[in-house]
Parts: structure tokens; C-alpha cells; sequence
């Protein structure tokens, strides 16, 4: 075993805590590798075993979680207004539904091109087998609008965002959002709320901020989706702002996933 190949072996072996104080060593001072070179070549049937015991159990691990995951069913969450996919609810959301894939990708026009983004909902939706939406805010009113028979999520629904998005300002601007008379007239229309199924009413939970900064529905939604046939209220008042905290959000969420 040459320096270079001693080099690479002990780098290869990622569990040895050490490896790099040895590397550095080997480095400064030939002497020392010359040393310790046959005390090291000795043990290697040791490091060798322990090596493949070590990636033996990383491959069973991985193997146990992509049955885990095969074993989960899947949901997709989609965010509010300018929001972020990959953000706080979206962690919160996976941390707490361990029933469940959390998927999520950007939909960066909720607020500009209706079409395209129920398009994309939908395709994604039968993509990834998905049976559970989850929306926040501006996303939970797609959530809503979403036209096939599934499981749904909303979390502080944006329900009439025709009224409620021009109040927003840009925060680099400080100008209110403009919103396309198109846009405009396609949110009302989805507004009306018309023809809601009632199995849909049975399969959609809400979840409300007391402290909610934005705007509040849980009394339009109450009014929408509850159902005389429900065994225990599809909605939930909970303590929090618009962005919900992380502990207040897993209550509303624990309260969710024992209704649906």
C-alpha cells in the first residue's frame, strides 16, 4: 500500500472520527506514515469488517424508510400568497402528519393566472397519487375550488381573495397588488361557492387563528361546509396569527387528522 492509496483508503472510511488528524499527520511527516503504515495495514481486516458492518446497517435504514414512505399515503400542500413552499407550515405539516408524504412544489401563479394553476394543481395531483390537499391561506382557496371528490386541509382560508388581496401592499414598493380585471373576475366567480357536494362538506376540515392579522372566515366557512350528517365540527379555532405558530398549528393539525 502506497501513501496515496493509504490516503484514499482512510479518507473512504467516513465513520472514522479520526481520519482527518491521521490524513494531516501522514501529510507533514513521512516518517510517521512509515511507522505507522504496517501497525495500520495489520488492523485493516478489523477497519475492513467494521466498514461493511457500518454501510451494511446505512443500506437497512434506507431500505426500512422507503417502506415507510411506500406506506404513507400522499398530500400536497400548497401555500399562500408570495408564499414558500418549503417553508415553516410546510415543516410543521411534516413534523405532525407522520401518516403522511407532505409534498409541495412553488405555485407562483396563484395570484395571476387561475387556469394555470388549477392546471397544475390537477396534474400534479394525479402524478403523485395524491389524496390529501392542504392549503394555507391563498392556496386554501384553491384548495376549495379544487373540483374532484378529496380529502382537504385549509388553514386560515383566503376565501374571497377578489376583496382581500388588493388590501395587501408590496413590501418593496409599498403599493397595493394589482390584480387583472381577468384574475378578478375569475376569483368572483369562484366566490359564489356554488353546488358544494355534500360528501365534499364531510371531507374538508378548517383550521382558524383567533389573532388571524389578515382576515378571518371561519363563519363563511362554517356556513359553506358544515354538515348536519358531521359527527364532531370540521373546523377548529385556535390560538395564533395568520402565520401560525408552530405550536398552536400542530393542536389544529392533530384536531384535523382525527376528523379526517
Amino acid at each position: 500500500m502506497n501513501k496515496e492509496d493509504f490516503s484514499n483508503w482512510v479518507d473512504s472510511m467516513g465513520h472514522i472520527t479520526e481520519k482527518d488528524v491521521i490524513l494531516e499527520q501522514i501529510r507533514k511527516n513521512n516518517t510517521l506514515y512509515e511507522k505507522i503504515q504496517d501497525i495500520l495495514e495489520s488492523e485493516y481486516p478489523l477497519f475492513k469488517k467494521e466498514g461493511e458492518e457500518f454501510r451494511k446497517k446505512v443500506e437497512k435504514r434506507r431500505k426500512e424508510l422507503k417502506e415507510e414512505r411506500a406506506m404513507k399515503k400522499n398530500a400536497l400542500y400548497i401555500h399562500g400568497f408570495m408564499g414558500n413552499p418549503k417553508g415553516g407550515t410546510f415543516e410543521t405539516l411534516k413534523k405532525t402528519l407522520k401518516k403522511w408524504n407532505i409534498l409541495s412544489i412553488p405555485f407562483s401563479d396563484l395570484h395571476t393566472d387561475i387556469a394555470k394553476t388549477q392546471e397544475l394543481i390537477k396534474s400534479f395531483c394525479k402524478e403523485n397519487n395524491i389524496e390529501l390537499l392542504i392549503g394555507a391561506s391563498l392556496g386554501a382557496f384553491y384548495v376549495l375550488q379544487y373540483g374532484e371528490i378529496i380529502d382537504k386541509l385549509v388553514i386560515n382560508p383566503c376565501m374571497y381573495p377578489s376583496v382581500e388581496i388588493p388590501k395587501l401592499k408590496d413590501r418593496s414598493s409599498g403599493e397595493p397588488f394589482i390584480l387583472s380585471e381577468e384574475v378578478l373576475s375569475g376569483f368572483r366567480e369562484m366566490e359564489k361557492y356554488e353546488n358544494i357536494p355534500e360528501e365534499q362538506r364531510l371531507r374538508t376540515f378548517g383550521i382558524f387563528a383567533k389573532d388571524d392579522e389578515l382576515f378571518h372566515f371561519k363563519d363563511s366557512f362554517d356556513e359553506l361546509f358544515s354538515s348536519q350528517k358531521n359527527k364532531m365540527p370540521n373546523s377548529i379555532l385556535i390560538n395564533g396569527h395568520h402565520s401560525i405558530e408552530e405550536e398552536y398549528l400542530t393542536e389544529g393539525l392533530l384536531q384535523a387528522e382525527k376528523y379526517l
